[in-house]
Order: C-alpha cells, then sequence, then structure tokens
C-alpha cells in the first residue's frame, strides 16, 4: 500500500516557529509512514489549487480576507482532508488586537467550518476556540509545536549559590507583543543587593525604545541577535518570557531543555508549560515581575533546573507519536466517514453551522 501523502500550505516562509515545526515531519520515524511536502500559496487569491494530497494542513491563520481562499480549497479538493493548525490566535491576542469581537468570531466559525478537523497549539488556545468559534471540543486536537532542540540537552545545568549572580535571560523579536518593556522596567527597580542581571537577547522594530528604556543601567545588558540558542542559554541561569500573548511559546520549551527555570507570563499556552519548572507571573504588573525576581533566591532553583530538563525531554519524545496518531486516526476514518466536510458541502454550500471535523 502507497504511503499517504501530506500536503502543508504556507504563506510566509520566513515564519520561524512555523518551519521550524515542519521540519518533525522529516523525521525518517514519520517519513516511512507517510510522504510530505510544503506549497507556498497565496491565499489573498480567491481560487485555491486543486492538490494531488491524501491530508492538505493549512498553516495561515483564518480571516475575511482568505474566506473564499479557504472555500474554493474545500471546494477543488472535496476527496480531501484538510487540517487548519492554528498558530496563530488566542484569547490575549482578540483582547489585544480585535476591536469587533462579534464579527471576529463569525468569521471563525465560517472560516473553520470547511476543516475536517483542527490542530491547536496549546490547551489554553483550544479552550478559547472551542469557546469563540463555537467548534466541538471533540473535533480539536492539541498538540504542543515542535522546535529542533538537539544539543540543548547536552548543556550544564546551571549553578546557583548566594555569592555568584544570577543571570536571567530573555530573547526572541523586539515587539511589541513580547513584552520585554514591562520586564526591564521591572528590572530596573530590582535592588542591587539581589545581585541579578538581565541579558537580552534579540532585534527588532522596538530595539532601539528598549535600549532607552535600560538606559546606563548596570544589570541589564545587550546580547545581539540570538543565532546559537545553545551560546545564549550558556551564559543564563534562568530564562523569562514575559510575553503579552502567546498561544504556545516556543522559548519555554527551549529553556527548559537547557535545564533553565522560567519566569513566563500568565497568558496563552505559557502556564501549562511550567509543571514544576519554574513561575508562572502576571507581566503586566511590573511589581509582580519585580517580586518575582527579587524572591529568585527562595525558590528551589537546582530542583527546578532538573525538572525543567527531564519534562522537555518527555514533551519532546511525545510530539512524533502524537503526531503519527493524528494523521492514522484522520486517514483511517477517511473509507467509512458519511458524514466528512466534502459530503456535507456538497448538500450545503454555504456552510455556517457545520463543526469542523465532523467526521467522527
Amino acid at each position: 500500500m502507497s504511503k499517504k501523502h501530506i500536503v502543508h500550505l504556507l504563506n510566509d516562509f520566513a515564519l520561524g516557529g512555523v518551519t521550524k515545526n515542519l521540519e518533525l515531519f522529516d523525521n525518517p520515524n514519520f517519513s516511512d509512514q507517510f510522504s510530505s511536502q510544503t506549497l507556498e500559496v497565496d491565499p489573498n487569491k480567491s481560487i485555491a489549487p486543486n492538490i494531488e494530497a491524501d491530508i492538505i494542513c493549512v498553516h495561515f491563520p483564518p480571516s475575511w480576507k482568505v474566506l473564499p481562499f479557504l472555500y474554493s480549497l474545500r471546494a477543488r479538493n472535496p476527496r480531501v482532508r484538510i487540517v487548519q493548525i492554528e498558530h496563530s490566535y488566542n484569547r490575549e491576542w482578540e483582547l489585544i488586537n480585535v476591536a469587533k469581537r462579534a464579527r471576529f468570531r463569525a468569521m471563525l466559525r465560517l472560516s473553520l467550518a470547511i476543516f475536517d478537523k483542527i490542530i491547536c497549539v496549546s490547551n489554553a488556545q483550544a479552550e478559547w476556540l472551542a469557546e469563540a468559534s463555537g467548534i466541538k471540543k471533540s473535533a480539536i486536537w492539541v498538540i504542543y509545536p515542535w522546535s529542533n532542540l538537539d544539543g540543548l540537552e547536552q548543556i550544564k545545568l546551571p549553578s546557583f549559590s548566594k555569592s555568584k549572580s544570577i543571570i536571567i535571560g530573555a530573547y526572541g523579536r523586539f515587539s511589541d507583543a513580547k513584552g520585554f518593556a514591562n520586564l526591564i522596567h521591572a528590572m530596573k527597580s530590582v535592588r542591587a543587593d539581589r545581585n541579578i542581571e538581565l541579558v537580552i537577547g534579540g532585534f527588532g522594530e522596538q530595539e532601539s525604545d528598549l535600549r532607552r528604556i535600560a538606559g546606563i543601567s548596570k544589570n541589564i545588558h545587550f546580547y545581539g541577535r540570538v543565532d546559537d540558542v545553545r551560546h545564549f542559554m550558556r551564559g543564563c541561569d534562568v530564562v523569562a518570557i514575559p510575553s503579552r500573548f502567546e498561544s504556545f511559546g516556543l522559548v519555554a520549551s527551549e529553556a527548559k531543555m537547557a535545564g533553565r527555570p522560567v519566569l513566563v507570563s500568565n497568558v496563552g499556552g505559557l502556564p501549562e508549560q511550567v509543571r514544576g519548572s519554574g513561575m508562572t507571573i502576571n507581566c503586566s504588573d511590573q511589581a509582580a515581575i519585580i517580586l518575582a525576581i527579587e524572591n529568585l533566591r527562595n525558590m528551589p532553583l537546582v530542583q527546578m533546573s532538573v525538572n525543567a530538563r527531564e519534562d522537555a525531554i518527555q514533551m519532546d519524545a511525545q510530539r512524533l507519536p502524537n503526531w503519527l496518531d493524528f494523521f492514522h486516526q484522520l486517514v483511517t476514518r477517511r473509507s467509512t466517514d458519511q458524514d466528512g466536510a466534502s459530503n456535507w458541502l456538497r448538500r450545503n454550500p454555504t456552510p455556517i453551522r457545520m463543526s469542523a471535523g465532523q467526521y467522527k
């Protein structure tokens, strides 16, 4: 029997987290069972291509502008299983970026109706998406995204002592979404006798603003662009992720694999990654950040470091089996499903009320 073929649709190969996640499907244990390829498309065009595939995975977010593309994708590929991998939208993103919530949620209902299944990247995102779109929770799978973490598990665990400074690392794109400004403001108010420093890595449109906020503070340092995550991690004892919104947060996975305790914002998929490996903080509150940083030495950092690596290794080992399980279930039901999206679409040209993934 020939292998089932999966086509991944992207509209932007520059999306780092998304393209990193796709590298997982090059693993021999996956490619022995499924073939896959990545195809770049322009969803702003109203007509989608006819695609030779058994499964199509869409990796760009739905919107009013791409709605015609999604409907034509379903119409032109009626016998193909189509899956939405939702990387972008989440509860905090909606609160910050959406002015007309009812209109936005109507778009979600209309767009997601064409899909046979939805993959969310965290449990928090799945809970919100079910609420926002009306999709049944049984139609949504949660599979944590993957990043090539090779080598991070080999980095020596940090050592902690009263006489040694604690170095907090934070890295990512310098944008408002990542919340670095609040972290820097808080760090400037941390008592000098705590002997704690902050190293920030990355680049982006906010760099000049962040440097201005840091000023001449002796406990705040800029690393530059992080091209080698292992090198950056070796210089950190703890990693902070102060994001304003985050569907999952791959930085937390990378930090944990390096055995670094994490201080994460209480948004999206970040809190569910902590699991004895750090602390969750309201990073919109500078006083809360200051309190957490000044209490670092009272935390069981050595045990958190060990927990972080053990949990990251376990999470990493689960990703490939989870994807294989998902795709095998999807194709196994293909021949017996009488209520899938393709048949439903033929009967209902305007699929407003269908729950996505209605093939069970």
